[in-house]
């Protein structure tokens, strides 16, 4: 019997270490305190997406991934536009609007569990508003790191 393969994933993943590999160089340019977060970030990205990947070829799939495989290359290309979009606003519209808004689409696409609703879109909403607030406050207060303002006055 052959192995059957998660294939929607395993591009994602691809896509996703190569993200890596761009962010590790990209990472290059800043100070070398600047540089920590964002290059380990990128190592631990790398390494993730591509023992997905091995792990993928190593177990292969079951029946369920295959049935399910349409709809999971859609949920990952989904993730990766988001993502890119987030990139791509980050300066313009800023940490905390992007971040809010990106969690909240990631966090429905995540969500395929539960239907679609106005209470879960407002709890996923709260979370990620929290979540951004942290991030922001420990990014920019305690580690000293620069994030985009963007749209806000703060």
């Amino acid at each position: 019997m052959s192995k059957r393969y998660d294939v929607g994933s395993m591009v994602i993943s691809v896509c996703l270490a190569l993200c890596g590999l761009f962010a590790w160089f990209h990472a290059g340019e800043f100070s070398a305190l600047g540089g920590i977060f964002p290059k380990t970030f990128a190592i631990v990205l790398i390494i993730c997406s591509l023992g997905y990947v091995a792990a993928c070829f190593v177990k292969g799939g079951d029946g369920e991934v295959q049935a399910r495989g349409s709809e999971q290359f859609w949920r990952g290309g989904a993730l990766f536009v988001v993502l890119l979009l987030w990139c791509l606003l980050l300066d313009k519209a800023g940490f905390l609007v992007t971040s809010v808004i990106s969690y909240v689409i990631l966090a429905v696409l995540a969500d395929h569990d539960h239907a679609v609703s106005v209470k879960r879109i407002l709890i996923h909403s709260g979370l990620g508003i929290v979540i951004a607030v942290i991030f922001y406050i420990g990014f920019s207060q305690f580690l000293g790191v620069p994030l985009p303002k963007g749209i806000l006055p703060f």
